[in-house]
């Protein structure tokens, strides 16, 4: 079985627990308040060993961004993109919510699963979701949660539609970039296009809010996350 080539610019690594013996020092679990997510593949037996690509995000209108992998070659001008984002989780499931401050004004961006691309007139359940970053739109359920060893951002099976897909990325032919979607594979064909992917916590440290920021960390906690996992 060979890993598709979804992200024609690169090879990831296949995101199992064979990924912790494959550098000369493994990551280790650990916990932290801010997180990056690294988007890889799901476990493949053949997976070729990579570095892992960050989440990043991709300017497309005011105040959202659409979920992204980290390009390696810039098709927008770079100062379209948010990259090296910080993330961090904000209280507990099911309410729990990911999100991202925007410095200096200090004000927070939510991981958001948007149905509204994907609707069909003939169809009232998409697919799949776009995954945005966004000031108006917040998806409550998603988490950071081990699975199988390694800590995952995961949308919780007791929220609305939650557990029911997958994470999901996609070459989109027009813009030339990596989009992370998240649904099911039903009713779609399995192509080069798009692969099934799993979004891992790799600790980070999160920047305290200026005096006067427009958002807080009062609900945020700890999650799991893999300590030099990007080293």
């Amino acid at each position: 079985m060979r890993l598709p080539p979804l992200l024609w610019f690169l090879s990831l690594t296949s995101a199992s627990p064979t990924l912790l013996s494959r550098r000369q020092q493994s990551p280790f679990l650990s916990t932290s308040q801010g997180f990056h997510i690294y988007v890889l593949p799901s476990p493949s037996p053949n997976g070729t060993p990579s570095e892992p690509l960050q989440l990043a995000g991709l300017h497309i209108g005011a105040a959202i961004e659409r979920a992204t992998l980290q390009p390696l070659s810039f098709t927008a001008p770079p100062s379209e993109y948010s990259l090296n984002i910080t993330f961090y989780q904000n209280a507990t499931y099911p309410d729990s919510a990911v999100a991202r401050d925007v410095l200096p004004l200090g004000y927070p961006m939510s991981l958001y699963l948007n149905e509204s691309h994907n609707n069909d007139d003939d169809n009232d359940m998409p697919i799949l979701k776009e995954v945005e970053i966004s000031v108006a739109g917040q998806t409550k359920g998603l988490e950071v949660r081990v699975v199988d060893g390694i800590p995952q951002v995961v949308y919780g099976a007791g929220a609305e539609g939650g557990g029911t897909g997958k994470w999901i990325a996609c070459r989109e032919e027009k813009g030339g970039y990596a989009a992370v979607k998240f649904g099911s594979w039903e009713g779609l064909e399995k192509t080069d296009m798009c692969e099934e992917v799993v979004l891992v916590a790799g600790c980070a440290s999160l920047t305290r809010l200026p005096q006067g920021a427009l958002g807080s960390h009062k609900f945020v906690v700890e999650v799991p996350c893999l300590e030099g996992l990007a080293e």
